[in-house]
């Protein structure tokens, strides 16, 4: 059920697109299946960071990072899946290196 509803918002996002002619409705749609889809992803790389490489999240974030200075005006058309990937992939990578990032020295 929960894969119908990430697939039922990116086919809303779609007909918000090309038959309604609602490109924020669109967008804001396609943001949020992305979004929900993502969850299993983060939830796994939250619980059992080990099975997961985070070289190719890194690689994402870098690549939304560089693509921000290229946006000619910061609309919500022109931003709003940028910052969502900028936010999705900075998840990731803290999910997965969070334990060697925030870890306390036990050691007296």
């Amino acid at each position: 059920p929960f894969d119908y509803i990430c697939g039922i918002l990116s086919l809303f996002a779609l007909i918000a697109w090309l038959v309604i002619d609602q490109p924020h409705l669109a967008l804001i749609l396609a943001v949020a299946g992305d979004g929900f889809a993502s969850y299993p992803t983060i939830k796994k790389s939250w619980q059992h960071p080990e099975t997961e490489t985070a070289i190719a999240y890194l690689a994402a974030l870098v690549g939304v990072i560089l693509a921000i200075p290229a946006i000619p005006e910061f609309t919500l058309e022109n931003t709003a899946f940028q910052g969502y990937l900028l936010l999705m992939n900075s998840t990731l990578v803290i999910a997965v290196y969070r334990r060697a990032l925030f870890r306390v020295n036990s050691k007296p």
